[in-house]
This record gives C-alpha cells, structure tokens and sequence, in this order.
C-alpha cells in the first residue's frame, strides 16, 4: 500500500487519533504530494498548508529540467529492488562513518545538488538515518509517487498556503512552485535564491522566521 492515497490516509488516521482539530500541514518533498491527497480527501481536514521543495504532479517528468530520460528511472527502481538487500549491509556500514558522510555531500554540491550552506552536522544526521530505510520499499513508494497527479486539487485549495522553493533546485525546479502559487487561491510563494531540494538543511532560520509570519 505505498499509492499517495495510502499515504493520505494513513496521515488522515493519525489526525483522528491525535484528535487534532483542522492542523497547519506541513510536507517536504513527497510530503507535498501527500497532503494534496488528503486535501482531495477530506477537504475540510486542514486549516492551512506549507508545501516546502514539492511538486504537485508526476515529479520524475520535471527533475532535473524534464532532461531525464523516461526509460531511467523504471530501470533505476527495478535495479535497487533487485540488489538492495545484497549492498544493504556494506551501504549502512558506510552510512555509520561521518568522513564519507561528508564526502558525499561535497560531491553533492559540486553535481549542484545540495548548496554550501549546507550543515555538515545535519546531513550526516540525515544520511545516518536514510541508510537503515529499505531502499527496494523506498523505490516501490517513487514509482508510485511519480505516476501521483494533483494539479486538479490545486484550484479546490480554499485555506492559506505557504509555498517554499529554492531557485537550485533540479529535483523540484522552482517553476512547479510558481506555477503552483498560480492555482491556489490564497498562495504565498517564498523562494530562496540559493537554496536547493535541501532547504531546510541548508536555510532553517530562514524559511523558519517565515514559517512563522505565515502562522
């Protein structure tokens, strides 16, 4: 069950069970997607919204400029299901050890991936947690999420929405979150100059100082 409407629900249960009343929503990434299924869902759920570095429809044909080719991916997702479990072992190993930690983020930010501002410490933290995920579930959930189309949500938004994007992003290029502040009525679009999918690593007190103005 890794559908975004599985997902949606399975937030929408929690909300009942914390027996929240109409919560601000907060994604990241995926998270995005997620809540515009349950928006699509339970329309009323929500009192207001913080999309952070998100699409709203079929992420993988955007990423990286639209110049992935669409044959990729499918064999990507199918090459980690198949050996994940035989390099699981060697990848959490490495994941334990903060100097490769580190080197792969430098590497990361000379492909553009992740900014210099980045936190050192809060990447390694970050990585330390990613490698113990299975990554054959992690890619059944992309497939899933990148088949995930909300553009017909957008216009039905009604409650306040804070819409956060970083100008270097390539997984998520700030034009989705422009084009998502079009659609939703009460938008506000707030977009880090040189932020990339990594934001709220790299920018916390900003996007925090106005995370807070929106609430």
């Amino acid at each position: 069950s890794y559908r975004m409407a599985d997902h949606a629900a399975d937030l929408g249960a929690l909300i009942d069970h914390l027996k929240l009343d109409r919560p601000v929503l907060l994604g990241w990434s995926m998270g995005v997607q997620v809540n515009f299924e349950l928006l699509h869902q339970r329309p009323g759920v929500a009192r207001g919204l913080v999309a952070m570095h998100g699409a709203y429809r079929h992420p993988l044909d955007t990423a990286f400029n639209s110049k992935l080719p669409k044959g990729v991916p499918p064999i990507a997702f199918g090459g980690v299901r198949r050996y994940w479990r035989r390099l699981a072992p060697i990848i959490q190993r490495a994941g334990r050890s903060r100097l490769l930690a580190i080197r792969f983020m430098r590497g990361c930010q000379r492909l553009g991936l992740v900014s210099k501002a980045c936190d050192d410490d809060m990447f390694y933290a970050m990585a330390r947690d990613w490698v113990k995920l299975d990554l054959g579930i992690y890619a059944d959930i992309f497939e899933q999420l990148a088949g995930h189309d909300a553009k017909e949500v957008l216009p039905s938004i009604s409650i306040p929405m804070l819409i956060v994007g970083g100008r270097k992003d390539v997984l998520t290029p700030p034009e989705l979150s422009e084009a998502m502040a079009e659609r939703v009525p009460q938008a506000e679009l707030f977009l880090l100059p040189d932020a990339t999918h990594f934001g709220p690593l790299e920018y916390p007190d900003e996007i925090a100082a106005r995370m807070e103005t929106f609430l």
